[in-house]
């Protein structure tokens, strides 16, 4: 018995780290944010502000620990990490739930779009298997102890935290709920939302503007604001779809996750409601369990045989091959996105040329602007990572954050600019529509092409090879 649930956790982990890998030596991760997290991961021992500049993220400080104590680069560690994470995730789900549940949770669209980018949410996913867990055994205070952990993930997630709880006091008798609790979790909620988003810009003397989730940011209502869209409705309905509607048995589970889900759909930034983004990590999750539980809600009234679990298994698989961005899905074999293509997957030798040339011309320390589509930093430890043209023709103000909490204010400007121009342009973490190998989007292309001939006011090319290209700013 062990032995089946050790050789799934093997072949998952395989799975989950061999393509990544790939992916990473093809140079296929962005600038945003698979570049900015391992640049941050590799200063925030001796810059607090990595940890809240943007976002609420002190678990970077494990990856931090891990940078400085392992052999391992940032970006394999990242990887690395989010292999055992939803690979140990899967066992779990395998020895509680069953092999439908498990095939659901592998195959599901969902799953696959956190592979295609690695982000802090994945922690996201065993921090909710283990509230189920104790909520399940009836562990109450540990189940607790969850809601507070994922607070701490992102500060976005207190909304999910509060939901979470509301569900732990909806699933006790109430004669049993102790308020010290309840109120100690509240109150750590409130106090993370404070100290972020008051506490935090008043300190450092910044604008709303550095915290990446805020109403006057990009959580921000407005009129003009497309409320509904097709990708929004998506966005909403996938999850079920995805699962069969099966997880409507379970509605009371859904609902722990349907807040966040309506927060991200009346955002201004469409980017929070692509079903191929990390911000689906809880999701699928949430809906994953409650598929675990109306699946067994529905066997415990129908017979359900081992042919229907097959048929469901291959409807699973069905869905994977047409919606997601998986190495055997259609989007990939078809080869007509750029990011999700099944060459992504393969390294060439022009690949292995650019990250020689990369290693060997850009030293540790420097503060580097990455067309967004070209990131590779290997072993190198630069100061900053910008996606270009970020930080290239206006300085850029930093905020830098010391271990005794001194704050220095900066205006920084990159020292070396790398370019590719046989991958997608963009402007920062905006691109074109680059379909079956040619951009669509000719107003981006245009601006991306004449900032290059701009380049030469301020930056001399110190390497060319085959369109990929280097620029030192001049003294």
């Amino acid at each position: 018995m062990k032995n089946k649930f050790f050789l799934a956790f093997c072949i998952q982990f395989g799975i989950f780290l061999v393509f990544p890998l790939l992916k990473y030596l093809s140079i296929h991760y962005n600038v945003c944010d698979f570049g900015l997290l391992v640049n941050n991961i590799q200063n925030v021992s001796n810059d607090l502000s990595r940890v809240v500049v943007g976002h609420f993220q002190p678990f970077l400080f494990l990856f931090g620990v891990l940078y400085r104590t392992t052999i391992f680069n940032p970006a394999e560690i990242i990887l690395i990490f989010q292999s055992l994470v939803l690979s140990i995730s899967g066992t779990w789900i395998l020895y509680r739930y069953g092999f439908v549940v498990f095939f659901a949770y592998i195959l599901n669209p969902l799953t696959w779009s956190l592979l295609a980018e690695f982000h802090i949410d994945t922690i996201t996913i065993p921090i909710l298997l283990l509230f189920f867990y104790y909520i399940e055994r009836i562990k109450y205070t540990y189940a607790l102890i969850s809601i507070v952990a994922i607070m701490f993930v992102k500060e976005v997630y207190v909304l999910l935290g509060l939901f979470m709880l509301l569900y732990w006091t909806l699933n006790q008798n109430i004669k049993k709920i102790r308020l010290y609790q309840l109120a100690l979790v509240i109150g750590i909620s409130a106090a993370i939302l404070i100290a972020y988003y008051i506490g935090f810009p008043e300190y450092i003397g910044a604008q709303n503007s550095y915290n990446g989730f805020t109403f006057n940011g990009s959580y921000q209502f407005s009129a003009q604001s497309d409320m509904i869209s097709e990708k929004k409705i998506r966005f909403l309905f996938f999850p079920l779809i995805s699962l069969l509607f099966i997880p409507l048995a379970s509605l009371n589970v859904i609902f722990i996750v349907l807040p966040l889900q309506l927060l991200y759909i009346l955002s201004n930034n469409e980017s929070y409601v692509s079903i191929y983004n990390h911000y689906v990590a809880p999701i699928l999750l949430v809906y994953i369990i409650a598929f675990a539980y109306g699946l067994n809600l529905i066997q415990s009234k129908y017979l359900i045989t081992i042919t229907v679990k097959l048929v469901i298994i291959s409807l699973f698989l069905l869905i994977n091959v047409l919606t997601s961005v998986s190495p055997i899905s259609i989007t990939s074999i078809r080869e007509k996105y750029w990011a999700y293509s099944l060459s992504a997957y393969i390294p060439n030798s022009r690949d292995a040329t650019i990250r020689g040339l990369i290693n060997e011309n850009i030293p540790d320390g420097s503060l580097v602007s990455f067309q967004n589509t070209v990131f590779y930093q290997g072993d190198r430890k630069f100061e900053r990572v910008y996606p270009f043209p970020i930080g290239v023709f206006n300085p850029i103000e930093e905020i830098t954050i010391d271990n005794v909490l001194n704050v220095k204010r900066h205006e920084d400007l990159a020292q070396y600019v790398v370019i590719d121009l046989r991958r997608p342009p963009y402007l920062a973490d905006t691109g074109c529509t680059w379909i079956y190998g040619g951009c669509k989007d000719t107003e981006i292309s245009n601006k991306f092409h004449d900032l290059l001939t701009d380049l030469s006011m301020s930056f001399v090319r110190i390497v060319e090879d085959n369109g990929f290209s280097i620029y030192k700013r001049k003294m």
